[in-house]
């Protein structure tokens, strides 16, 4: 669950096997679609094991529409809705529920960021800051909610010309 606790270290990426009787199934509401298999494993993972394996099980297609390219808005929305049916869900310790919480918020903070809108970013890095305290990567999230993608994107390909 730790791992849990700071996003979804695995995408979608995961097969079940079936014959598990304790398996609690997808969350079908549509309202966290890109985020139910964040739930899934919350509440799946505190009661049984996880096999990593290099084998490939399952294909994935990108396209324009898939629901992880919707905008910071849908994202962030879907993120908060998803920790708070986790919280319902998953016996946490308050402890968790504030990692939980931080993870939520940067995630919300990176999302406005990457979509231009830095106010809305900034607002969120402070919730984030809020639950997770400040720390080098908190004040790296910062000033690119402060400076802003595009000029991130001038600096680095400027970079790239004097190299």
């Amino acid at each position: 669950i730790e791992l849990l606790l700071h996003g979804n270290p695995f995408g979608v990426n995961f097969c079940l096997r079936n014959d598990v009787d304790q398996i609690k199934f997808f969350e079908t509401d549509r309202a966290v679609s890109t985020m139910e298999d964040w739930v899934f494993l919350f509440e799946n993972l505190s009661n049984n094991q996880i096999l990593v394996t290099d084998d490939i099980t399952i294909l994935m297609r990108d396209h324009p529409l898939r629901s992880m390219k919707s905008e910071a808005f849908i994202l962030s929305n879907k993120m908060i809705l998803s920790s708070k049916i986790i919280i319902e869900k998953v016996a946490l310790t308050k402890e968790d529920e504030i990692k939980l919480w931080a993870a939520t918020y940067r995630f919300c903070a990176i999302h406005y960021y990457i979509d231009f809108h830095k106010l809305k970013s900034l607002y969120y890095w402070r919730l984030f800051i809020k639950y997770n305290g400040l720390s080098v990567g908190a004040l790296k999230l910062l000033i690119k909610c402060i400076i802003g993608k595009k000029i991130i994107r001038l600096i680095q390909s400027c970079i790239r010309k004097i190299s």
